[in-house]
């Protein structure tokens, strides 16, 4: 009996370890796993105070939820129709009704304390606390969905009942996105490609490909030159040859 229960416990480390794989939270957009992948949202941050994403929920019409990867942002403090002690403040994710008047925010997920996890189904998610005593759920959850040709972030609702979202983009790839200093999205690799082809043709019209151009077409000038004038000096040369014939034979 021991021994089955032992192997039972064996056997649910195992798993534990094959589907946790020991996540690290590098900031607070970017996790990190055992084998050295990084996943990270750093790109699609905004700086200036305003949520990357607004959207309305789907179970839940006349609900909105807001949502700016790494950096904190306040929401609802220009809203004229906000209650001022309802608002939203350093958060990740927030929540608000749109009708509603007073209208009450409600921080669905605070930026500070995120850390990272990985689902059952081997999915990274971003994982945030709460901070309102009305939200039964004490974590909200972002669910990264790699998609290669996502050049266009999407971020929606999944359940809204546990509020958890996802975001589909390129930069939720392993190894895909700069996880610091950096404010903008690298492009997919088929896009840096056509950039880069893009950027050489422009050079070679604008200049690059004159300089050759140019020198073809010296070097055939030199050659109908250089042909016309031995066509002369071949003809002068048979002239002069005739004209010693001539004398020769009147002598």
């Amino acid at each position: 009996m021991k021994q089955r229960y032992l192997l039972g416990l064996i056997f649910l480390w195992n798993i534990y370890a094959i589907t946790g794989q020991n996540i690290k939270t590098i900031n607070n957009c970017t996790c990190k796993t055992s084998d050295g992948g990084i996943y990270s949202l750093m790109p699609l941050r905004r700086t200036d105070g305003i949520p990357r994403f607004v959207i309305s929920g789907k179970k839940y019409p006349g609900w909105s939820y807001t949502y700016n990867p790494c950096t904190p942002v306040d929401v609802g403090q220009n809203d004229p129709d906000a209650d001022p002690n309802k608002i939203c403040r350093n958060v990740a994710i927030c929540k608000y009704a749109e009708i509603e008047k007073p209208r009450e925010y409600f921080q669905v997920g605070l930026q500070r304390g995120m850390s990272c996890e990985m689902s059952q189904e081997g999915q990274i998610e971003l994982v945030y606390k709460t901070n309102d005593p009305s939200i039964d759920n004490p974590h909200s959850r972002v669910v990264l969905r790699c998609d290669e040709s996502a050049s266009d972030p999407v971020f929606q609702t999944e359940d809204e009942d546990n509020y958890i979202f996802s975001i589909k983009h390129y930069c939720a790839c392993r190894n895909r996105c700069p996880w610091h200093g950096t404010t903008s999205v690298s492009p997919p690799e088929s896009t840096v490609k056509a950039a880069f082809q893009l950027k050489t043709t422009a050079k070679e019209q604008d200049g690059t490909i004159i300089v050759p151009a140019v020198a073809v077409i010296g070097a055939i000038v030199a050659v109908v030159i250089g042909v016309v004038l031995w066509r002369k000096f071949r003809a002068r040369s048979n002239s002069l040859e005739g004209q010693r014939l001539i004398d020769g034979d009147q002598i």
